[in-house]
C-alpha cells in the first residue's frame, strides 16, 4: 500500500532515474484532498509530445496507485496556466524541468501582508464565523438577518461554508434554488468573464419567494452554498469543490477574484444595506478570506471551553495582523447563573491571553468586563427553543423570545459598522 506521506519521494526517484530532454517540462498537482495530477509540456513536436504524455500515464500511474487522478497536458486545463508561469518564472524545480505544486490552504489571508483592501464601504459586510461546530453560529446569523430585515434593511445572506453548506437546512428542497456560490466560483473561472453576463437571479434568491415569508417584505435575499443540482450529485460536488480556488494568484487579474466580482454585481443590482456572509468553522482558505479580504466586521462565536480558547488564540493574531474589526460572541450561555458565571470567567481569561497574542500593550483583562469596552463579548445564552429548530418558519415562530436579545445584537453591528 502506498501513503501519501511517501509520493514526493517516489516521485523524486522517479523523475531522476530518467533522462529528460530539454524539451519535457513536468509539473505536479497536488490538490487539497492529497491527489495527484501530473501535467506534461513539451517543447517539440506533437509526436514526441503525446509519446512522452503516455510514457508519463504507463509510468506514473502504477508508482502512485490510487493517488494519481490524470496524466494530461496542460492545454487540457486552463487552471494549469497561471501555475506553470508562476513556477517558470520564479521557483527552482524539484528536479531537472519538474516542478512540485502543492494545492494547499494558501496563508494569504492570514498570516501575508494584506495584498488587497476590497472591503467595501456600502454594503457593509460582516462575517459569522466559529473556530469549532455547535456553537450556533448559522442559527444566530439567520436571527440576526431576521431581525435586521423586520427594521426596515435590505440583507444578503450568503453561505460560504462550502464543503459543509448549513443555511440550505433551514428550506424545504423543493424550494432550494438550482444554482448556489460554488456553482459560481466554477462557472466563472474564466477570470476575464463579463460580469454584465452573470444573471444574478440564477444565484441570489428572496425569501419572500422560498418559503413565502411575507412578514420579510423584499429585504431578505439569499445565496446557497450549492443549489439542488450539486447536492444532488455528491461526486460532482467533490469536483467543483477540488476545482474552486478563492486565491489571489497568478491566474487572477489585477488581483481581483471571483468573489469581487460577484460582490459588485451584488451591490450594483441589489443594494442591499448589510452583506450577512455564514463563514465556515476552523482555519482554512474560506475563514481567511471573508474576514480579512471582504468584512467590515468579524462576529466570532466561541463558547468557553480548551478548544475554544485554543482557537481564540490562533484566530484574534491573524484578524490583528489584517486590522479587521471583530466582535467576541460568547455562545451558549447556561441558564444556570453560577454556572454561567464560572463560563464567563474562563471566557475572558481565554479571550485576554488571545488578544495579548495579539497585542502585547493591550490592558490588563479588567477591561474586557467594561461595559464599553471594544472587545468585551456579547453573551447569547443557550435557548433550548432553537434546539430543534430546522427551518425558517421555525426561526420566524420562535423569533418573538429571542427578539430582544437579537435587536440589541443588529443594533451594536451596526453601530460599529
Amino acid at each position: 500500500m502506498i501513503h501519501f506521506s511517501e509520493l514526493t519521494n517516489i516521485l523524486l526517484k522517479y523523475f531522476t532515474s530518467i533522462d529528460l530532454t530539454e524539451r519535457e517540462q513536468y509539473f505536479i498537482l497536488i490538490n487539497v484532498y492529497g491527489q495527484l495530477t501530473i501535467y506534461q509540456r513539451s517543447i517539440g513536436d506533437l509526436e514526441c509530445y503525446e509519446s512522452d504524455l503516455e510514457r508519463a500515464k504507463t509510468d506514473l500511474a502504477p508508482l502512485c496507485g490510487p493517488w494519481v487522478v490524470d496524466v494530461r497536458s496542460p492545454e487540457e486545463d486552463f487552471y494549469m496556466a497561471g501555475w506553470i508561469s508562476k513556477c517558470l518564472a520564479s521557483e527552482a524545480p524539484v528536479v531537472k524541468n519538474v516542478w512540485l505544486i502543492e494545492r494547499f490552504m494558501q496563508n494569504h489571508y492570514w498570516r501575508y501582508e494584506p495584498i488587497v483592501e476590497p472591503r467595501m464601504s456600502d454594503p457593509r459586510i460582516i462575517s459569522f464565523y466559529s473556530y469549532k461546530g455547535g456553537t450556533g453560529r448559522t442559527t444566530a446569523l439567520l436571527l440576526t438577518a431576521i431581525s435586521m430585515a423586520l427594521g426596515g434593511k435590505k440583507v444578503v445572506l450568503i453561505d460560504f461554508d462550502l464543503e459543509a453548506a448549513g443555511l440550505f437546512q433551514f428550506f424545504p428542497e423543493r424550494q432550494l434554488p438550482k444554482y448556489g456560490l460554488l456553482d459560481y466560483l466554477v462557472e466563472s473561472y474564466p477570470y476575464d468573464m463579463d460580469s454584465s453576463a452573470i444573471r444574478l437571479e440564477d444565484y441570489l434568491h428572496p425569501l419572500t419567494d422560498l418559503c413565502g415569508a411575507e412578514q420579510l417584505g423584499g429585504n431578505l435575499y439569499i445565496v446557497a452554498a450549492c443549489g439542488t443540482e450539486l447536492l444532488s450529485r455528491p461526486e460532482d460536488h467533490t469536483r467543483a469543490l477540488m476545482h474552486m480556488n478563492l486565491d489571489i494568484g497568478p491566474f487572477h487579474q489585477d488581483s481581483i477574484t471571483p468573489i469581487d466580482h460577484f460582490l459588485s454585481i451584488v451591490q450594483d443590482q441589489v443594494k442591499p444595506d448589510y452583506i450577512l456572509i455564514d463563514s465556515r468553522s476552523g482555519i482554512h482558505q474560506i475563514a481567511g478570506i471573508t474576514m480579512n479580504r471582504y468584512s467590515n466586521l468579524a462576529l466570532l462565536f466561541f463558547t468557553a471551553n480548551r478548544s475554544n480558547a485554543v482557537g481564540m488564540k490562533l484566530v484574534i493574531p491573524a484578524l490583528k495582523a489584517y486590522n479587521t474589526p471583530y466582535m467576541l460572541i460568547h455562545a451558549r450561555v447556561p441558564k444556570d447563573e453560577s454556572v454561567a458565571e464560572k463560563k464567563r470567567q474562563y471566557y475572558l481569561k481565554g479571550a485576554y491571553d488571545a488578544i495579548r497574542c495579539a497585542d502585547e500593550a493591550y490592558p490588563n483583562g479588567t477591561v474586557l468586563d467594561d461595559l464599553h469596552g471594544e472587545h468585551r463579548p456579547f453573551e447569547l445564552p443557550e435557548r433550548p427553543e432553537l434546539a430543534h429548530v430546522s427551518k425558517l418558519q421555525d426561526l420566524l415562530d420562535v423569533y418573538p423570545i429571542v427578539k430582544e436579545e437579537y435587536e440589541i445584537l443588529s443594533k451594536e453591528i451596526m453601530r460599529r459598522v
